[in-house]
């Protein structure tokens, strides 16, 4: 029997906005107050790379899909493991860019908040 270890990763980007209209539906607040608020609260302000890669920074999974190419990494991971499969789509969004939420100030500040995942799952805004 063949196993992988694997993670899924979303763009910090696009991560931030759908975070934060999860949150306006509970406070009506602005993006721009949601990244101010979001960049002072530690306990909540966490990077995807602590979830696969040890206190070393060594990774710990085999494979790392991207939710932007996720059919593609879905039919890399059921080759590797063997198997034929097709992977249902639920709960698709029609909303337009992510970078049209985006002020050069609110993306300087996404940038710099999520410098260490951006380098390491080498992402472009």
């Amino acid at each position: 029997k063949t196993s992988m270890l694997l993670a899924s990763k979303r763009n910090d980007d696009e991560r931030v906005i759908l975070a934060q209209h999860e949150k306006q539906e509970t406070d009506g607040g602005s993006f721009e107050g949601y990244l101010q608020w979001l960049s002072n609260e530690e306990e909540l302000f966490y990077l995807q790379k602590d979830f696969v890669c040890n206190s070393e920074g060594e990774r710990l999974v085999n494979f790392i899909g991207k939710q932007e190419q996720l059919d593609n990494d879905f039919a890399h991971v059921c080759g590797a493991i063997g198997i034929n499969a097709i992977l249902p789509v639920f709960n698709v969004s029609s909303s337009s860019s992510y970078r049209d939420f985006y002020t050069a100030d609110s993306r300087k500040l996404v940038e710099d908040m999520y410098a260490e995942d951006i380098e390491y799952f080498q992402y472009e805004f």
